[in-house]
């Protein structure tokens, strides 16, 4: 069986030496189109049967070197790796692959990329919550940038999700801003607040608010974005990988 098949690859080798150089060249051409069309379509179904397995780091790296060695619809690999990213627990990393499959996306996948994006601030954003309240509110005020989108607004698969979302979204970021301004009036120490009382006149209190509430003010709008539901944070992404 393997002589027989040998001996037709080398016939058919033959028959290709026997060419002229024309036909050679456009043999091989085809061929190298094939072969360019064929390759990043072969890897990336690799990613696929990773991430169906639960390999999100094998499938991150396959997607990863698709999306550098293709040449057509980039933006899927990405999109794709970012997912992985998200799935083991590499939220910063998938954020940074969603935003580039985002900026090179075509019309069809633009709302899956974005509500997928969308889902991943609002993970770190919750994250952030407790101990950098200042880089969630600009992770939710972000989210909810990327679900602001027109077309996706008025698609009837994504419509009432993203207003779901971008509600959530905004409900968390209004309340953690109302969190830090209580903390801004709050004294620290209550020792503190007494000895401050004893010395310091009326007038002074005033001007030491106001600097406070300048204070927040800067911290709050240093130039962020925006973020998810408890909801959908427990469901994870709510879009499979293309």
């Amino acid at each position: 069986m393997i002589k027989q098949y040998l001996a037709r690859w080398l016939q058919k080798l033959w028959q290709i030496s026997e060419l002229n150089i024309f036909k050679r060249v456009v043999l091989a051409c085809f061929s190298l189109a094939l072969l360019s069309v064929g390759l990043p379509f072969v890897i990336a179904l690799g990613g696929q049967v990773a991430y169906s397995g639960g390999d999100f780091t094998s499938a991150q790296k396959i997607w990863r070197l698709t999306a550098n060695i293709s040449w057509y619809d980039q933006d899927v690999p990405i999109a794709n790796a970012g997912l992985a990213y998200y799935q083991s627990g590499h939220v910063d990393q998938a954020i940074d692959q969603l935003e580039q499959a985002l900026k090179i996306t075509v019309p069809k996948r633009n709302c899956k990329i974005r509500w997928n994006l969308a889902v991943a601030l609002a993970q770190r954003a919750d994250e952030r919550a407790s101990t950098q309240p200042n880089d969630a509110i600009g992770d939710y005020a972000r989210g909810i940038n990327v679900l602001d989108d027109a077309e996706c607004k008025n698609d009837p698969e994504y419509r009432d999700k993203f207003q779901q979302l971008s509600t959530a979204l905004t409900q968390k970021m209004n309340a953690l801003v109302e969190q830090i301004k209580e903390q801004h009036k709050r004294p620290t120490d209550p020792q503190d607040k007494n000895e401050k009382d004893k010395t310091t006149s009326d007038d002074d209190k005033a001007k030491d608010q106001a600097k406070r509430n300048k204070d927040y003010q800067h911290d709050i709008y240093d130039g962020r974005y925006d973020q998810q539901t408890d909801e959908e944070k427990e469901r994870g992404y709510q879009e499979n990988a293309w």
